[in-house]
């Protein structure tokens, strides 16, 4: 990963099954506990590591291969019982929007007194009217909605695709195109 200068790790699941079927089952029913827990180890890794490389991004992520088992699914058995839980939708892209940049912190500068404050709310805070929102130190996230629509080989004969819309932030936009 850093050789290649990314910040996703990808972790094979089968390897994980084989050697920790707890942290597997953990990774699958409850996925956002777990990310959170891989990302800190996955950062402090990093600084240990190449404490260069890690002070140059605030933030790594993690990517999943490999067998899902029963959460390997298409659009068509997508329900809410995977809300939380970490699952692969297998399809086909069949519409992909354009990459928008959304608001994650705004940055405010005082014309009077040259102080800046940082808000993480998108919505302007009820300030007087010295204060200028400054767009070039504003943080924002790369936001894209894919459909993913059910393969037409996968279908029941004499139904229609089933399809389902995601959104999906920051790198993975760059994969779709």
């Amino acid at each position: 990963m850093i050789s290649n200068n990314q910040r996703r790790l990808i972790i094979d699941l089968s390897r994980i099954r084989d050697d920790l079927p707890n942290k597997n089952k953990a990774l699958l029913h409850q996925f956002h506990e777990e990310e959170v827990l891989l990302k800190l180890a996955l950062k402090q890794v990093v600084e240990t590591i190449n404490p260069e490389y890690a002070n140059r991004y605030d933030e790594f992520f993690v990517g999943f291969e490999g067998s899902f088992g029963s959460h390997n699914i298409t659009p068509q058995t997508l329900n809410s019982n995977f809300l939380n839980k970490l699952v692969c939708v297998e399809g086909v892209v069949s519409r992909c929007n354009l990459v928008r940049s959304k608001l994650v912190k705004s940055v405010f500068m005082s014309q009077t007194t040259g102080q800046t404050i940082a808000v993480r709310s998108p919505v302007n805070p009820k300030m007087k009217e010295d204060w200028e929102l400054q767009y070039g130190l504003c943080e924002y996230k790369d936001v894209q909605q894919i459909t993913i629509r059910e393969a037409y080989q996968n279908t029941p004969p004499g139904r229609a695709t089933y399809q389902v819309k995601t959104g999906i932030t920051k790198l993975v936009t760059k994969q779709f195109k």
